[in-house]
C-alpha cells in the first residue's frame, strides 16, 4: 500500500500489536528493534477485559486463551492471613468478563508471528530522529538513515521518539516492586483461579499472587524505597534472598513460592509513570507514541498492557478512517495535514480514555504503599470491608470497545 512504510521503533506489546493491527488494516509496516531476537519481556502481565476485546480483534485470543487460566475470584487480605473482601468475577457489573494472567513473552510471541515474515528488523538502534510535516527520517546508531511518511514509538516508558519530539520521561513514584513466576511441576498446592492481594503492616507493602495455569504462579511485592536503594537492591544481586527475607511468614504459601522460582524469574522494577490530562495530544507532525511511550503507567491497575493493545487497535482504525474520508486514495497522496489531523485526533481519544487509568493506577499505589499506625491499618481495613471491591463498580475501567478493523 506504501513506498513509504509506516516505521515503528520497539518490537514491545504496544508495537507488534500497533503492526498487527496496521497489516490487518492495508498499511505496509516496518518494525525496527534494538535486540537481536525478539524481547523478553519479564514474568507476567495481567489482561483484562478490554485486553482480550483488542486481542479478539487483532485475532490471536483464541491462541493465548488456550495458554492460560482465567481468573475466577478477586480476594483480598491481611498479611495475617485475615479476608477483608473477596468478590466473583462474575458477579461484577459491565461483565460477561474475562481476566486471564499470561507470560509477556508469549503474548510478544504469538502477535509477531500473527505479523509477515521480515515485518520485525532486530539489531537496529535509533541514533536520532528528524521530523518535519512531509515525512520523518531516523537515522540508525550504524549511520544508516531509514525515511517513513508516519513514524510510531513504541519503545517504552523511556523513548528515545519521545524525548525527539519533547517528551519528558517518567517520574519515579517512590515505591519498586518484585516480580517472580513460581513453577510447581507437580500441581500448585491448593489450586485456586483466583487473584490474592495482601495487604502489608505498619511498613507500608502490597503483595499480590495469581495463577497462570495449573502449575505455575505470578506474584509481585511491591515496596516504598528511593531510586537509589531499588537500585543498590538490584546491583547487589542477591535479589531472591531479599525477596524470601520480606515475604517470609506471608500467607498463601509464599516461602515455597519464592523458593521455587528460579533466579533469572525474580524482577525488580523501579516504578515511574507520567499523569497525562484528558484530550491532550502527544505526537508532533507525522509522528506519534503508543504504550508506555505515550502514557507510561504504575501497576498498580493491572493496565499498562492493555492500554497499549487499545492504542494498536484505535491507531489503526484511525488511519484507516483517515483514508476512506479522503475517497480511499492510496496512502502516499493522503495528504499530510490529513494524516497529522488523523494522529491528533486519535491521541485525544486516548488520552481521554487513558488519563483517567493513569491517576487511578497512581492513586491505588499511594493508598497501598503508605506506612500507617495500628490505628491507620485498622481504618484501612474497615474502608476495604466496606467500600472496596464493590461489584457495580470493580472493573469500570475495563469498559472499552474496540474500532471495527
Amino acid at each position: 500500500m506504501a513506498e513509504r512504510p509506516v516505521l515503528i521503533i520497539g518490537a514491545g506489546i504496544g508495537g507488534l500489536a500497533t503492526a498487527l493491527a496496521l497489516h490487518k488494516v492495508g498499511f505496509s509496516v516496518k518494525i525496527l528493534e534494538k535486540s537481536d531476537t525478539l524481547r523478553e519481556e519479564g514474568a507476567s502481565i495481567l489482561l483484562g477485559t478490554n485486553g482480550w476485546k483488542a486481542l479478539q480483534a487483532l485475532g490471536v485470543a483464541d491462541t493465548l486463551r488456550a495458554l492460560f487460566c482465567r481468573i475466577e475470584r478477586y480476594t483480598m487480605l491481611r498479611e495475617t492471613g485475615h479476608v477483608l473482601k473477596s468478590l466473583q468475577v462474575d458477579d461484577c457489573a459491565h461483565g460477561p468478563h474475562e481476566i486471564r494472567g499470561a507470560i509477556r513473552n508469549d503474548l510478544v510471541r504469538v502477535l509477531a508471528d500473527a505479523l509477515p515474515e521480515g515485518t520485525v528488523r532486530f539489531g537496529c538502534t535509533v541514533g536520532t530522529v528528524s521530523v518535519s510535516s512531509e515525512g520523518t527520517t531516523v537515522e540508525l546508531s550504524s549511520g544508516e538513515k531509514i525515511p517513513c511518511r508516519v513514524l510510531i514509538g513504541a519503545d517504552g516508558a523511556y523513548s528515545k521518539v519521545r524525548a525527539a519530539i519533547g517528551g519528558q520521561p517518567p517520574q519515579y513514584v517512590g515505591w519498586a516492586t518484585y516480580r517472580g513466576m513460581a513453577t510447581f511441576e507437580e500441581g500448585i498446592p491448593e489450586f485456586s483461579q483466583e487473584f490474592r492481594i495482601i495487604q502489608g503492616g505498619t511498613e507500608g507493602t502490597i503483595v499480590g499472587l495469581y495463577p497462570l495455569d495449573s502449575k505455575r504462579c505470578y506474584y509481585f511485592h511491591g515496596f516504598l524505597a528511593s531510586q537509589d536503594e531499588a537500585t543498590a537492591l538490584k546491583k547487589a544481586g542477591d535479589m531472591k534472598e531479599d525477596l524470601a527475607r520480606r515475604l517470609k511468614g506471608y500467607p498463601c504459601n509464599f516461602d515455597e513460592i519464592v523458593a521455587r522460582t528460579p533466579e533469572d524469574q525474580i524482577f525488580l522494577n523501579h516504578i515511574g509513570d507520567s499523569l497525562i490530562q484528558p484530550g491532550q495530544t502527544w505526537g508532533r507532525d507525522l509522528v506519534t507514541l503508543v504504550g508506555d511511550a505515550a502514557h507510561p503507567t504504575t501497576p498498580a491497575l493491572g493496565q499498562g498492557g492493555c492500554m497499549a493493545l487499545e492504542d494498536g487497535v484505535e491507531l489503526a482504525a484511525a488511519l484507516k478512517a483517515a483514508i476512506e474520508a479522503a475517497g480511499a486514495v492510496s496512502w502516499e497522496k493522503l495528504p499530510a495535514q490529513k494524516i497529522e489531523s488523523a494522529l491528533r485526533g486519535f491521541e485525544r481519544r486516548r488520552s481521554a480514555r487513558c488519563a483517567p487509568l493513569v491517576a487511578m493506577a497512581r492513586q491505588n499505589g499511594d493508598r497501598a504503599l503508605t506506612r500507617r499506625s495500628w490505628l491507620g491499618l485498622r481504618m484501612r481495613d474497615l474502608a476495604i470491608s466496606f467500600f472496596a471491591f464493590r461489584p457495580a463498580t470493580m472493573f469500570n475501567y475495563m469498559v472499552w470497545d474496540p474500532p471495527t478493523l
